[in-house]
């Protein structure tokens, strides 16, 4: 049976996984125009670029204590913190997170299908970040006791 373990504190992922979707945002924002004008057209002032930032920091802050932390405490709590529980978590709350966001700000500039995928993907990198951030590695329990045993035994 493996399980997970994180080499450093879980508060440094719930810190600095917010900041996931904003430049993951910013690198869509940059790729789409170079896509559509060429590398020598693009022209992105500092205050475009801020954007993903402005919005997507205290979007990503919001819903790491509203959904986030909750469900890494209870994946901790559990023995089920994985990198597949996490970003799968993580992706499910982006999706909730931004469809949330563009109700109340009444913001319909996409259908709700592509603003859940699209704040599935944001969410998804959120949650890829914590997991690098904390550093959640795999244990083998069974390695573990025999190695146990084996030094018992002698």
């Amino acid at each position: 049976m493996s399980t997970y373990t994180n080499t450093r504190p879980l508060w440094y992922g719930v810190l600095l996984a917010p900041f996931a979707p904003p430049l993951l945002q910013m690198f869509l924002q940059i790729t789409q125009a170079y896509m559509a004008r060429g590398f020598s057209q693009i022209y992105y002032p500092q205050m475009e670029l801020a954007l993903p930032f402005a919005f997507g920091l205290p979007i990503g802050y919001a819903a790491m204590v509203t959904f986030g932390v909750p469900f890494i405490l209870a994946l901790r709590r559990f023995k089920a913190l994985s990198w597949i529980a996490v970003t799968g978590g993580a992706t499910v709350a982006g999706a909730v997170a931004l469809v949330l966001f563009f109700g109340l700000i009444g913001w319909p500039k996409q259908s709700f299908v592509m603003s859940a995928a699209h704040g599935a993907m944001l969410g998804c990198s959120s949650g890829l970040m914590f997991c690098f951030v904390v550093g959640l590695k795999k244990t083998e329990h069974e390695e573990e006791f025999a190695s146990e045993r084996l030094s018992d035994a002698a």
